[in-house]
């Protein structure tokens, strides 16, 4: 894995490691992503992303998981890498979602639950920029963060 960005520059808890990933697997991954079906999020009409989870679907109006389709196969490399990223068994890896943004979509803020202990990502096909912000009783500062193409 390629060598990760210093600490310093970033949010506390946030890890990130260009080149995680070779062109070649980026361009296998992508093609994948591509045969999800993937779907608009209804919780967030008129914004230009669509997503697929599988492993565990959440409801967000009812606030439980659910089990969905298994983590397709043409994952389970990337599945093998995130293991390996974060430090945990590959097998403790039980939920995959596949998101794409449309040029002008939005990450809305949000907190992610306390069951999803750790989060890895991995950004294909192009750079972009994401906000990483503290509640306002912690300060409210702000971290803008480059994610380059094929960082982890």
């Amino acid at each position: 894995m390629a060598a990760a960005v210093p600490s310093r520059m970033l949010p506390d808890g946030l890890e990130l490691a260009r080149d995680a990933i070779t062109p070649e697997q980026e361009a296998r991954l992508i093609e994948a992503c591509a045969r999800c079906d993937l779907a608009y999020y209804e919780q967030d009409p008129g914004n230009p992303r669509s997503r697929k989870s599988f492993g565990w679907e959440y409801d967000i109006a009812g606030d439980r998981f659910s089990l969905g389709d298994p983590v397709p196969e043409a994952f389970h490399g990337v599945r093998a890498l995130a293991a390996e990223f974060s430090g945990v068994a590959e097998r403790d890896i039980v939920d995959c979602m596949v998101i794409h943004y449309e040029p002008g979509a939005l990450i809305q803020p949000h907190y992610d639950k306390p069951v999803f202990d750790q989060i890895v990502g991995l950004s294909l096909a192009s750079d972009c920029e994401m906000v990483f912000s503290k509640p306002a009783e912690l300060g409210g500062e702000e971290i803008s963060v480059t994610l380059p193409r094929r960082a982890m």
